[in-house]
């Protein structure tokens, strides 16, 4: 009696495991819109500035922050973007980029290889918190004579 009573409980626990595993992913949010900085006085260097907007595809998400910089677009499968710049010295540097929604946070990761400059990586989630509110986790690779990081943390209303 006792065995069949272990048994009947390990089924049930594995059929739990199994309708846990089988359940789908929620779709990402849409975070679609112009953002605004909750508290611009107390901002420290946002990365993503005071305002930007983002524009969502079912593949993609593309970021314009501030005017004088280019919009940048994420592919949101997780696969590997890359591209190059020139340092002011003309040394050129190459970029890595992956990005990804994990759970309701877009999570974007840029490596950057720049020669005999360095190599570092920096990481930037955008996470929507609840409607018409998100909260930016920026962590960037201090470019100083020091190992650190600079994580700075901003919160966004929905214009």
């Amino acid at each position: 009696m006792r065995t069949n009573i272990v048994v009947v409980v390990v089924l049930a626990a594995s059929q739990l495991g199994l309708a846990a595993q089988s359940r789908p992913l929620a779709p990402p949010p849409d975070i679609s819109g112009t953002w605004v900085l909750v508290d611009p006085k107390d901002a420290k260097h946002p990365q993503l500035g005071v305002q930007f907007t983002v524009s969502q595809t079912a593949t993609t998400v593309t970021v314009k922050s501030g005017t004088d910089r280019e919009p940048e677009t994420y592919k949101i499968d997780d696969s590997e973007q890359k591209s190059e710049s020139r340092s002011a010295t003309g040394t050129p540097i190459r970029h890595f980029t992956r990005s990804r929604f994990v759970g309701a946070a877009l999570v974007i990761t840029m490596r950057t290889d720049a020669g005999a400059i360095g190599h570092w990586e920096d990481v930037l989630v955008v996470s929507h918190d609840a409607p018409g509110h998100l909260t930016v986790v920026s962590i960037n690779a201090a470019k100083a004579m020091y190992n650190g990081m600079h994580t700075r943390v901003h919160k966004y209303e929905r214009k």
